[in-house]
């Protein structure tokens, strides 16, 4: 009916992207050729910010704030922070390192602006050395100090995004197994570690080291690019042993523990949105999800589910209230108010 839509329209007010959709264009609506999307966000001094974002194919994203259309799209990340989860985490981030890599920057730019110029900067040049690469494969000629030129300017963004990348780790393995010990209600022992080929080698010294295999695959095979976070439940990785229940309550335990991360460093409570939440998990485990939920700790929390009489009950236990809007058809059709507990 459209609620996914709703989270997807706040989620990209804040970060200036979509959370579902990979490309912009994929976020357009069919038979349309452009989207606007425009959202009014109050902090926590009651000052207002308009913010407005349009996107027309083929052409270049725009992003205004209070009138003002931003030069780059970047200066807007981490402005409005906010944490999402979906049932599609679940299988994403337990499936593809690339899903995990993507939840440790979707954390990291929202905060640390050296961290963001320094992804996409090795993105850009991680991007040029594959394609010189597969270039030069069917040339069977390679330019060395060209090579070595684009591997020395990878080398600094690459060491700076290991380091923030080991930090937060750290600091959000701490942050997970409390907040999992609340919602799981204490029955297993879960935590996060980070994996890094920088470990082990020096950045520069393997490039060189692999560089005629990565000439025969046309790909970069070293690299922060191939990072990942590994997860654990009781010593063992939770993949194999979780159930549905437990995997669903360990992701939603790291987007909680991105929450709290988040909101002790920007010194603000970050929005959540939370999608069909109730999938798969067990009435014991929503109980302790809601007494977390509840407390002071959290500011604007959205909801969606498919059972309109579930979150009536919901937010008639929580001590701020909240409203309830039923949307049919991608249009809310009414809006229902519930006063604080």
């Amino acid at each position: 009916m459209g609620k996914t839509n709703v989270l997807e329209a706040i989620y990209f007010l804040c970060m200036g992207k979509g959370y579902f959709s990979s490309l912009d264009k994929y976020s357009v609506k069919q038979t349309q050729s452009f989207f606007r999307i425009a959202g009014i966000v109050e902090n926590d001094n009651q000052q207002e910010t308009k913010i407005v974002i349009k996107y027309k194919e083929g052409g270049r994203k725009e992003i205004e704030i209070n009138g003002t259309v931003l030069e780059k799209l970047s200066d807007h990340v981490g402005k409005v922070p906010c944490v999402l989860f979906s049932p599609e985490d679940v299988t994403l981030l337990l499936d593809t390192s690339e899903a995990r890599r993507n939840f440790l920057n979707n954390t990291l730019v929202q905060y640390d602006a050296d961290y963001l110029k320094a992804i996409l900067l090795y993105n850009k040049l991680l991007k040029s050395r594959n394609a010189y690469l597969k270039q030069m494969s069917y040339l069977k000629s390679y330019d060395e100090q060209y090579l070595e030129s684009l591997e020395e300017q990878m080398a600094l963004p690459a060491a700076v995004i290991f380091e923030k990348r080991k930090e937060l780790v750290l600091t959000l393995n701490g942050l997970f197994e409390k907040t999992y010990a609340l919602i799981s209600g204490e029955h297993e022992n879960c935590s996060v570690t980070y994996q890094s080929q920088l470990f082990d080698k020096n950045i520069l010294q393997a490039w060189k080291e692999t560089r005629n295999t990565d000439k025969i695959l046309s790909r970069t095979g070293f690299g922060i690019h191939k990072d990942d976070i590994l997860l654990w439940m009781n010593e063992k990785p939770i993949k194999h042993y979780g159930s549905q229940g437990q995997l669903k309550s360990f992701v939603l335990s790291l987007k909680m523990a991105q929450y709290h991360l988040l909101k002790t460093i920007k010194n603000t409570k970050p929005i959540i949105m939370l999608d069909d939440i109730f999938d798969k998990l067990d009435n014991e485990r929503v109980r302790h999800l809601f007494d977390v939920l509840s407390t002071d700790e959290f500011g604007q929390v959205f909801i969606t589910d498919t059972d309109q009489n579930r979150i009536p009950e919901i937010i008639g236990q929580l001590s701020s209230g909240g409203k309830q809007f039923t949307i049919f058809e991608g249009t809310i059709q009414n809006t229902t108010v519930y006063e604080p507990a």
